[in-house]
């Protein structure tokens, strides 16, 4: 859950590189203009709670929505009581790609379309009671006597204001708002509805109002709705006598509270992928469960499998589950070792919901308990933890992967890091990355607190022992007869990886050769860039040690985002000077002292003046980098970090 105090206060997201936020620069002052009138002309920016949230004093309310359409909507401040910048975001992820700001996207277009504005503000149920087919359900709400609607099937606004009394009953804002705002929680949402239950029960909700945390995930987490007193309290004590007596039914001394829900599967396919997980994974039992989406040549995929083969090599049984899947999947960098077990859900999960497979994991999982589970960019595995994570941490352990923010091509941020870590840090054990800058920069801009800042594990990758033992061998040499340097660009073809922008550096740096590995002129040439005639292609490789490194003279680099990319560890190790720009984890190791770090937005000329530095004087530089790289990419290293942070304590080691 994030970490905010939804329609009080806003802690706001410090704004990072990369263009987080858009300047007044993005703009004409006619889009403003319009945008601004049309925002202005509905009625549904509220200057007090903008002011309060963004915790800023604004002359004029015209000056608070510019403030909010150039600025706002990214740190996600609320600008009413009743529209949740987070959430519209969170949940209609396809307006991202339109330019526009929650609050004039739902004005323009979701109010029509029957979006909800808030959690607890259900368009679709709002317009049936009123009857209206083309108006806006919510600024009927709020010029409607109070008591005469519900916002939302579990809200009972008649039932609310008979628990209002005095000064309060007659403040003129609506009764949903104003019982959002009640910090004391001493009103609550209906009869089958304790707030103070609820909060008693489930803790970790911290400053989130109890109600809207319910039905923003308490829900779909399986926590209870009802006052204890009237739900589970009185049979408490059979149901632990009856786990005694059958602990696979429920585990005894389990907590009934927050125990998740194993819902019938009624659809064969279903039951199909359940019975696989079992009977393939399940069979004798395992130590670790991965979750990922699927094997691809990337660096995500290799710090996973440098962890599996470290597990498989101590003797661990291990299930990798690809979730995401579509198709077999290349599994050449994976171990091959009978304690190691691929499952993909390829077959299985085609013509299978989203939730309904979430469950499928969940009940999997119940079953199998194993020690820990870890999740690297499985978009199912990132979603159970939302839903069920607080449940689960009682049966195992759960680790997660964060290296980096994403990236779209507005520059706004994205993956899973930005839009799900905040709500399930306090559920998970360790919060593993590659690098030493990322955790630092997450923890700031999703405020986490002191706990979850410490349970980031800076887990560096081990270096390719071949390249080192190349290195000191002194096997990497130029040929200094002739005249022309080369230049090694690798890499998945991406926008992460800004290939058009080494070719740019190519088209100018004319004095020097490039070689592309990992792309294909092909992939160039369908997205009609220039390619110079100073450039070779070599196609996709298995190993950095294949590629011809003897004839390279420096490293080029130009990736968008990440986190610390083995490619640079790789090429570090081999002894090359390296040109890259300071963007995520990079400057952990690439610094005026071990290579040529460029910023962020260097320019192609920049890069090309970097290039002809390293190729004639990088030489100490490459010395520094790969003695820091034995120093601190070690393979013993590696293994002491992961063992000594990650492993569960009833793990033999």
């Amino acid at each position: 859950m994030q970490r905010v105090k939804l329609n009080r206060s806003v802690r706001m997201r410090a704004p990072s590189i990369g263009g987080m936020l858009r300047s007044q620069n993005d703009y004409s002052d006619h889009e403003i203009a319009a945008e601004a009138k049309s925002i202005l002309g509905i009625g549904l920016f509220d200057l007090q709670t903008y002011s309060r949230n963004a915790k800023l004093n604004f002359s004029s309310i015209a000056k608070a929505v510019n403030h909010y359409i150039i600025t706002g909507d990214k740190l996600r401040i609320s600008p009413h009581a009743l529209f949740d910048v987070f959430y519209y975001h969170d949940i209609y992820r396809d307006i991202e790609g339109s330019g526009m700001t929650a609050l004039y996207h739902f004005i323009r277009h979701g109010a029509g379309e029957n979006r909800n504005p808030h959690p607890l503000f259900d368009t679709a149920f709002v317009r049936a009671q009123l009857g209206d087919r083309t108006g806006d359900p919510l600024l009927a709400y709020e010029k409607a006597p109070r008591g005469s609607y519900q916002p939302h099937q579990s809200f009972d606004e008649q039932y609310v204001l008979n628990q209002i009394s005095g000064a309060d009953r007659s403040k003129k804002m609506t009764v949903l708002a104003q019982f959002l705002m009640n910090d004391a929680e001493t009103w609550n949402p209906s009869s089958s509805f304790d707030m103070k239950s609820y909060r008693s029960i489930n803790p970790d909700i911290r400053d989130l109002n109890s109600f809207y945390h319910y039905i923003r995930w308490g829900k779909n987490e399986g926590r209870l709705a009802v006052p204890v007193n009237r739900s589970i309290s009185d049979v408490e004590k059979q149901i632990e006598n009856a786990a005694s007596l059958d602990p696979d039914i429920v585990p005894p001394h389990s907590n009934l509270y927050v125990l998740s829900r194993i819902e019938p599967l009624n659809n064969e396919k279903a039951r199909s992928l359940l019975n696989g997980l079992i009977g393939r994974v399940g069979e004798e039992g395992v130590d670790c469960v991965f979750l990922a989406p699927s094997l691809n040549r990337g660096g995500a995929e290799r710090v996973l499998i440098n962890v599996i083969s470290t597990f498989v090599e101590r003797g661990l049984r291990v299930a990798l589950l690809l979730t995401d899947a579509r198709s077999k999947e290349p599994i050449s960098w994976l171990p091959r070792d009978s304690n190691l077990t691929v499952f993909s859900f390829a077959e299985f999960a085609d013509d299978l919901a989203r939730q309904t497979v979430i469950q499928i994991v969940v009940n999997y999982l119940q079953v199998l308990r194993p020690k820990s589970i870890y999740v690297c960019n499985s978009a199912i595995g990132w979603a159970l933890i939302e839903r069920h994570g607080s449940a689960l941490k009682l049966l195992f352990d759960i680790h997660v992967f964060a290296f980096c923010y994403d990236y779209d091509e507005h520059g706004r941020r994205g993956g899973y890091a930005w839009t799900h870590l905040g709500h399930i840090a306090h559920v998970v054990k360790s919060i593993i990355t590659d690098n030493a800058i990322t955790p630092s920069e997450i923890s700031d801009d999703l405020s986490l607190d002191e706990n979850e800042r410490s349970k980031f594990v800076v887990l560096y990758q081990p270096a390719d022992a071949r390249l080192l033992k190349n290195w000191s061998n002194d096997l990497h040499t130029l040929d200094l007869r002739s005249k022309r340097r080369l230049v090694l660009w690798a890499g998945r073809f991406s926008r992460q990886k800004n290939v058009k922008l080494a070719l740019e550096i190519a088209s100018i740096a004319i004095d020097l050769d490039f070689v592309f590995a990992g792309i294909s002129k092909d992939q160039c040439d369908a997205e009609g860039w220039f390619v110079p005639s100073n450039t070779t292609f070599l196609g996709e490789y298995d190993h950095f040690h294949d590629l011809p490194l003897h004839r390279v003279s420096a490293f080029l680099y130009t990736s968008l985002w990440d986190g610390l990319p083995n490619v640079i560890i790789e090429a570090g190790s081999a002894g090359l000077p390296i040109v890259a720009p300071n963007v995520g984890g990079v400057s952990d190791l690439i610094d005026n002292e071990t290579g040529f770090l460029l910023s962020s937005s260097a320019t192609a000329n920049e890069f090309h003046k970097s290039l002809r530095e390293a190729v004639t004087s990088g030489k100490d530089k490459s010395y520094a980098l790969t003695e820091k790289i034995i120093a601190r990419h070690s393979k013993n290293m590696f293994t002491e970090t992961l063992l000594g942070s990650l492993a569960s304590p009833a793990v033999e080691l």
